[in-house]
């Protein structure tokens, strides 16, 4: 029996944790803060799933958030450089946060 499922995947300039089973998309202009607030919801439990470029997967009606390969686990904080992080799959994206430069 052949499958309808259609797959559709595309890359975005995200950064993108996973918590309690759900993924938390961060997106904004480079020097929004994604990657540090990304940092700061590892250190309270949750984990990386993909900084700076994050693969989107549309299947089974569900949007999922996950890594290129050649980033895997790899975080860049300003100021900081690049950090080992580890990390975890593909996700279903539950939550997506716009974040704005200073008002």
């Amino acid at each position: 029996m052949a499958s309808n499922l259609i797959i559709i995947s595309e890359q975005i300039h995200a950064t993108a944790v996973e918590l309690y089973g759900s993924a938390i998309l961060l997106r904004g202009e480079p020097g929004s803060g994604k990657s540090d607030l990304a940092l700061r919801l590892i250190h309270e439990g949750a984990k990386l799933i993909s900084d700076d470029r994050v693969e989107l997967t549309y299947k089974k009606s569900r949007v999922y958030a996950g890594s290129p390969e050649n980033i895997n686990g790899i975080i860049e904080v300003r100021g900081v450089g690049l950090l080992e992080v580890g990390f975890t799959g593909p996700t279903p994206v539950q939550f997506v946060v716009d974040l704005a430069l200073g008002l």
